[in-house]
């Protein structure tokens, strides 16, 4: 699979809520950093922060341009969510890939919150 493919699939797992598929693409070391937020090293902890119990549906996440160049893939886009309170909560995202062999090794996730 190509990096560009294996981009697709890591959101498409987002996206239908099965985590399995997510973590599939990744690296046992992964390394996420939520800027803005906070950094978690290594698949269990990525595993344990997937899941946001404050959002009751699946994302809804379309990818407006995937770029590689090299072992780098970026992904920029936009989604929608539901919080729990039922309102729908839009936002801009840029997330920058980079692999080590078949896998993702690190992840810069950049959201953007829309009112």
């Amino acid at each position: 699979m190509c990096k560009k493919q294996m981009v697709e699939e890591y959101i498409e797992g987002f996206r239908s809520g099965n985590p399995t598929k997510v973590l599939d693409c990744l690296d046992e070391g992964i390394i996420w950093r939520l800027h803005g937020c906070q950094t978690f090293i290594g698949k269990a902890a990525f595993a344990e922060n997937i899941e946001n119990e404050d959002f009751r549906e699946m994302p809804i996440l379309r990818i407006r341009e995937l770029i590689q160049e090299g072992d780098r893939v970026v992904a920029t886009g936009f989604g929608a969510v539901e919080d729990d309170s039922g309102k729908q909560r839009t936002f801009e995202f840029c997330e920058i890939f980079l692999f080590q062999g078949e896998l993702v090794r690190e992840i810069d996730t950049f959201h953007v919150w829309n009112q």
